[in-house]
């Protein structure tokens, strides 16, 4: 088999014909975005909805469609699989939910609701020293923030810890009102036979 010989002209790519495919390409792309986005957000919404109506089934249903690859945080910074949270716990799901929080911690390690949320489901699910690292992660973010070091404390002193214990509760606001601060205090020093403040 022979070829026929080259009449000195040779292929040449005119960009101008490339404009139009590549232009089809990117528009296809930004579609598939787009209405992928937009389906999150319907399936968010739908879960919202759900939620207020305490249908924890199909809030939990609505919060797993609006998960995709392209869609792992909403406008608000959080992570669809954080809205599967509350159902899961209201089904009485726990170890599900502490999953879905490692699944929003994934997307967005700095939201704090996370970090605090994941830090207490560990701590329910006696893994201390994860749930103390997440706590002191989240204080990080939110110095001061008193449910966190309430927590925290709440965390040392399962771990026999009481003079941390104490001091994370010393850290809380002196003027706060919150009666947990006190009960949390009398418990530990009682634990500590009354010599620790």
């Amino acid at each position: 088999l022979q070829y026929p010989p080259s009449r000195g002209k040779s292929l040449k790519l005119h960009p101008q014909k490339l404009l139009l495919p590549i232009t089809l390409l990117i528009t296809l792309g930004a579609t598939f975005v787009y209405y992928s986005r937009l389906q999150s957000e319907t399936a968010l919404k739908q879960s919202f909805t759900a939620n207020k109506a305490q249908n924890w089934a199909s809030s939990l249903r609505f919060a797993k469609d609006a998960a995709s690859s392209i869609y792992t945080i909403d406008p608000s910074a959080t992570s669809p699989s954080f809205f599967e949270v509350q159902a899961y716990i209201k089904l009485n799901k726990m170890p599900e939910a502490a999953e879905a929080l490692e699944r929003a911690y994934k997307h967005n390690p700095n939201h704090i609701l996370t970090l605090g949320n994941l830090a207490a489901a560990k701590h329910r699910l006696d893994d201390l020293s994860a749930a103390e690292r997440l706590f002191k992660e989240a204080l990080l973010i939110s110095p001061g923030l008193e449910s966190l070091l309430i927590n925290l404390s709440a965390v040392y002193f399962k771990q026999g810890r009481v003079k941390e214990a104490l001091a994370e509760l010393d850290k809380c606001d002196p003027s706060s009102t919150n009666p947990r601060i006190e009960q949390y205090r009398q418990i530990y020093r009682q634990q500590a036979g009354g010599s620790s403040k």
